[in-house]
């Protein structure tokens, strides 16, 4: 590594660069990334080595984690042995996930109706109790060759399947990564829910029909339309003909911000979408560091501006697969009790609409 064109002076250039350079190689703004390493400093306890600075060191991170860069093209890029690359990767990736850091920007919800949902007269009050909404995303992991078995998913690919949930403004709120593709995603939420996912009582999350009916979420009705590229094939000018079309139409369209959370972050994050070759271990622990920086790129910065729309992971389940989803979340009482909310507002939203 003997180029003259260090980490540090290309950093440097960097900042110095016109604003749409440092936001296309880091995925943020200049004055986010500035911010970013004063609360790492603060907080999490960064400090310069003695050859490398902050903003490098946090430099090499982003680049690794926004573009997908391998230990190899960033030893290049920065001119550093694949040791030092290595060690500057792990430490900001143990800040990240420290929970002074974590839990300050990936936190659960208040207990109370969010302005997107309360602001929106074909949401409210129908979803007054609604808190998020909460779905499962695969995410390609690199296992060893000895357990493959575990991360195949159902569509044969090798992946983590991620439980998380957002907020209305697209940011995360819940992050459970690290169990293998072969998972179902509403035992994910059993995981979860019995370990550090309280959802108080009365409130509830917004789910796809691959969650089971439970006092805790609120899913779509079988059988019903629903996606919403289902009702954009439709025949033109179509509208719902009863109460339970238009309840799957509302719930999806309110549903469908964790579907563009997920179509951002795998966008602004290209190591989500191609793997890494570290230990399976930090596979799973680089999503929740990424989201830690979605939202905290959500919140520092009133110029960012999503991406993308993204399209629905529309995952379309076997008569087999749908009826395995039934009961694993609540019993008997509990799905009668979920029935009749879903019920009552879908009736009120029919007699409203």
């Amino acid at each position: 590594h003997t180029s003259i064109r260090t980490g540090a002076v290309w950093v440097e250039e960097l900042l110095q660069a016109p604003p749409s350079r440092i936001r296309e190689t880091l995925g943020m703004h200049k004055h986010v990334f500035i911010r970013l390493c004063t609360m790492l400093c603060t907080v999490g306890g960064l400090r310069p080595t003695r050859f490398i600075g902050v903003t490098e060191q946090l430099a090499l991170f982003l680049v690794a984690v926004r573009k997908g860069e391998s230990n190899r093209g960033l030893q290049e890029l920065f001119q550093r042995s694949g040791d030092t690359v290595s060690q500057i990767f792990h430490r900001i990736l143990r800040l990240f996930t420290m929970p002074a850091i974590y839990n300050a920007y990936v936190r659960l919800p208040e207990n109370q109706t969010p302005p997107e949902l309360e602001l929106d007269p074909k949401m409210h009050p129908f979803f007054k109790d609604c808190l998020a909404a909460i779905d499962g995303s695969h995410i390609t992991a690199i296992p060893p060759t000895e357990e493959r078995a575990r991360f195949r998913n159902r569509k044969g690919q090798l992946s983590l399947n991620v439980l998380a949930a957002c907020t209305f403004d697209m940011r995360f709120c819940y992050i459970l990564s690290g169990w293998e593709g072969s998972i179902a995603d509403c035992t994910l939420f059993d995981q979860a829910h019995g370990h550090d996912l309280a959802i108080p009582e009365g409130k509830y999350y917004l789910a796809d029909a691959g969650f089971s009916h439970c006092d805790a979420l609120l899913v779509p009705y079988r059988g019903v339309r629903y996606h919403l590229r289902e009702w954009a094939l439709a025949q033109s000018g179509r509208r719902p003909a009863n109460a339970k079309e238009l309840f799957n139409l509302r719930h999806s369209q309110a549903r469908n911000v964790i579907e563009r959370a997920f179509g951002i972050f795998k966008k602004r994050f290209r190591i989500i979408q191609h793997g890494s070759e570290y230990p399976i271990a930090t596979q799973a622990q680089i999503v929740p560091a990424c989201a830690v920086i979605h939202n905290f790129i959500r919140t520092h910065d009133a110029e960012d501006i999503p991406e993308l729309d993204a399209e629905e992971e529309v995952d379309l389940l076997t008569p087999r697969e749908v009826e395995g989803t039934r009961g694993r979340s609540a019993d008997r009482g509990a799905l009668a009790r979920a029935n009749r909310r879903r019920d009552t507002i879908a009736d009120a939203m029919w007699a409203s609409y």
